[in-house]
C-alpha cells in the first residue's frame, strides 16, 4: 500500500525483513515471499536471518521485537522512517495488554503514530478495512500460522479476551482508544506544563498547582 503512494511522491522506499526461524520452512518462506514482493515492485531488500541458537525457550515475543528494533536501530539515521505496519486491532490489544500486566501513564498512551524514526501510518485503521483495501487492489499476503494458536498471550486477548469485551460492553475497543487518546493528550500538556518548571516532589506542591494526589 506505502510503496504505490511513495511511488508517486518520489520517496525512496527498501524493505526489511526478519527471519526469526520459529516456523522452519513457513518462515523461510515468508522470506522468500517478502524477496519476491519486493523484487516485483523494483523496491530493494534486506533481510535478517536469526540463528537458531539463539531462540529463547520462553519470552520470545520479547526476544524478537529487541532483535529487530536493534536492527532496525543500526539500519536508521535522522533522516529516516521505519514503516510499521500496526493497524486500530493492534492499538487496541496493546492497550488492554498494558491495563492487565499494571502500567503507569505512559503506558496508557498506547502507540503512537510518530514515534522517533517510527511511523505507524495505519494505526487508525481497522484490520478489517486493510483486508478489504487489499482484496480490491489483489495485494497478495501470508498468514503467520502461530496467529491462530492461544500460546501467546496477545493471541488469548485477540481470540477470546476482547471478543468478550465487545460482547459485554460494546464499543469496549474504542473505548480503550479514546482511553489512550487522553493518556497522550495528557502527556503533551503535562510536558507543556512542566517544560521549563521543575516537577512537583511533594503532595503540598500538586495542591498548591490544583492537583490532589494522594499523600
Amino acid at each position: 500500500l506505502f510503496a504505490s503512494w511513495a511511488k508517486v511522491e518520489g520517496i525512496e522506499v527498501e524493505v526489511l525483513h526478519v527471519n526469526y526461524g520459529l516456523r522452519g520452512e513457513e518462515s523461510d518462506g515468508d522470506a522468500i515471499f517478502v524477496a519476491e514482493q519486493a523484487k516485483l515492485r523494483d523496491l530493494p531488500c534486506r533481510i535478517l536471518k536469526v540463528e537458531p541458537k539463539t531462540q529463547p525457550s520462553t519470552g520470545i515475543q520479547a526476544w524478537a521485537r529487541q532483535i529487530r528494533y536493534e536492527w532496525f536501530a543500526k539500519l536508521c539515521d535522522a533522516t529516516d522512517k521505519v514503516l510499521l505496519a500496526h493497524h486500530l486491532d493492534d492499538h487496541v490489544e496493546t492497550i488492554l495488554m498494558r491495563i492487565v500486566r499494571g502500567s503507569g501513564l505512559s503506558g496508557l498512551q498506547g502507540m503512537k503514530v510518530v514515534h522517533g524514526v517510527y511511523w505507524r501510518p495505519f494505526l487508525d485503521v481497522s484490520q478489517r478495512y486493510l483486508q478489504e483495501i487489499a482484496q480490491r487492489e489483489k495485494i497478495l499476503h501470508r498468514e503467520d500460522s502461530s496467529n491462530a494458536k492461544l500460546d501467546y498471550s496477545r493471541n488469548r486477548i485477540r481470540k477470546l479476551v476482547l471478543p468478550e469485551l465487545e460482547e459485554m460492553f460494546p464499543g469496549a475497543g474504542q473505548n480503550l482508544i479514546e482511553l489512550a487518546q487522553a493518556g497522550q493528550e495528557w502527556a503533551r500538556f503535562y510536558g507543556n506544563i512542566f517544560a521549563e518548571l521543575k516537577e512537583p516532589t511533594t503532595p503540598e506542591v500538586w495542591r498548591n498547582l490544583g492537583f490532589y494526589p494522594a499523600s
